[in-house]
C-alpha cells in the first residue's frame, strides 16, 4: 500500500477532533505480543501493526505498545490512551497532540506523514 494513500485515507476516515490547543484521533492497532522483534508497520486494512517483545501478562505488552507509538510520534506516553482492547489483540488508541508556539497542527500533520512514510519504508 502506498503510504500517501494510507495517510489520506487515514485522515479522512479518522475521527479527528480539533480543539483550540490540541488535536486528537483514534487509531486501530493490531497487537503482536511476545514477538522476537519489536516494530510498527501499516497493515493491509489501514491499521497499525505493533509488535513488542513483552508478553501479554499484567499489561506489559500494552505498556510497550503505548511506548512504541509515543516514541514514533515524539509525544509523551500519557498522550497515548488505550481506549479499547486491554485484553485483546485488536486495540483502539487515542492519540493526543498539544499545540504550542512551535508545535502547531501543521507540525503534527507533517510529523505523522513523515513517520508513516518511515514505517512504510521499513515494511517494504
Amino acid at each position: 500500500m502506498n503510504i500517501d494513500n494510507y495517510l489520506s485515507d487515514f485522515l479522512l476516515l479518522s475521527n479527528i477532533k480539533r480543539e483550540a490547543l490540541s488535536l486528537s484521533f483514534n487509531i486501530e492497532v493490531i497487537a503482536k505480543a511476545g514477538s522476537k522483534l519489536s516494530y510498527i508497520k501499516v497493515g493491509d486494512n489501514n491499521q497499525l501493526i505493533v509488535s513488542v517483545n513483552a508478553k501479554a501478562i499484567d499489561g506489559k505488552a500494552n505498556k510497550n505498545i503505548i511506548k512504541q507509538v509515543s516514541d514514533i510520534f515524539h509525544i509523551a506516553k500519557r498522550q497515548v490512551i488505550l481506549v479499547k482492547g486491554e485484553k485483546a489483540k485488536f486495540k483502539l488508541l487515542l492519540i493526543q497532540f498539544f499545540f504550542d508556539k512551535v508545535k502547531t497542527e501543521k507540525y503534527y500533520f507533517n510529523l505523522i506523514s513523515n513517520k508513516l512514510k518511515d514505517v512504510n519504508a521499513k515494511k517494504n
